[in-house]
């Protein structure tokens, strides 16, 4: 029997809060590895722009860790998006009730 330590995440959604001017955008996408030394050189999925991301239908594998990578960008240094936090939904299926 596997043990809560062996379980890979079940990535299934990626959300964020930006506000975005004219002439910005916030992107954001992710890497997924089973270590952490992995994610250096795993590939990237996204970038995506509007929240928010199914991570099933965007086929990111089940996996231990996940790295998270923000975008700003403007086309006018006078203005700059705002980039408020995010959230990341998940399920570990191998995990059972804990007593």
């Amino acid at each position: 029997m596997e043990s809560a330590t062996d379980t890979r995440s079940n990535w299934q959604r990626l959300d964020w809060s930006e506000i975005e001017p004219p002439g910005t955008s916030v992107k954001m996408r992710v890497r997924v590895a089973d270590t952490v030394a992995g994610l250096a050189t795993a590939a990237w999925y996204g970038p995506w722009d509007t929240p928010p991301v199914d991570l099933d239908v965007e086929m990111v594998p089940d996996t231990f860790y996940m790295e998270v990578e923000v975008q700003l960008s403007t086309t006018d240094p006078a203005v700059s998006p705002t980039f408020a936090g995010f959230s990341v939904g998940f399920d570990c299926p191998d995990i059972g009730p804990i007593p």
